[in-house]
């Protein structure tokens, strides 16, 4: 199971938490643009559905109209009102895509609900944030509660909003820091840890 919620859904201990990982074939050689950018991008790259929480985001735009929010990927669900200035909402677009785009990004947003559904969720675009050097700002729900201990991380709420936007700016882009999370994220390492278990 990929998520703690559903691993213990099967109380015999019949089930192995193995969390996602990201691939590292699929990354860029250069994580980040190394071009100068005046204004910080908080961004978010995935599909955008009932599970995506816009009263969050537009929070956010709100609080700090001198950023840029922007959203890729398919919108299934939409807003209940107009976008604001600061906010950019692009089309879908392929995997390689998505990663060139977020070497634009200062922030990675997972901005969900919190519901039954994401209860059980471990969102892969954490693990490509972090491989990215991005730090990464989320409501507190899943397995992201429980990543919250790890580096470059900051859970925000309606009531935290200013504080955690603007440590997860000051945070920056951590290159050491996704060098290090690369070793230990990526499918091989998930899948090495896993013969251990197939052995036994």
């Amino acid at each position: 199971a990929s998520s703690t919620t559903l691993c213990s859904r099967w109380k015999n201990g019949s089930a192995l938490l193995v969390h996602n990982a990201y691939d590292p074939q699929s990354m860029p050689k250069n994580i980040y643009n190394s071009k100068i950018t005046t204004v910080p991008v908080l961004g978010y790259v995935g599909t955008i559905d009932h599970w995506f929480d816009w009263n969050a985001v537009f929070q956010i735009a709100r609080m700090f109209p001198q950023y840029k929010v922007r959203l890729i990927g398919p919108l299934l669900t939409p807003p209940a009102e107009s976008l604001l200035e600061n906010m950019e909402l692009l089309p879908p677009c392929t995997q390689p895509e998505a990663l060139t785009a977020m070497q634009d990004f200062s922030v990675g947003l997972i901005p969900f609900k919190l519901n039954r559904l994401t209860r059980s969720v471990d969102p892969i675009k954490y693990y490509e944030y972090r491989a990215m050097g991005l730090p990464v700002l989320s409501t507190a729900f899943g397995e992201m509660i429980l990543h919250d201990s790890d580096q470059g991380v900051f859970l925000f709420n309606r009531d935290n909003v200013v504080e955690m936007v603007n440590a997860a700016i000051s945070k920056g882009i951590d290159l050491q820091g996704a060098e290090e999370f690369r070793q230990c994220n990526s499918w091989e390492a998930r899948f090495e840890a896993l013969n251990s278990f197939f052995e036994a």
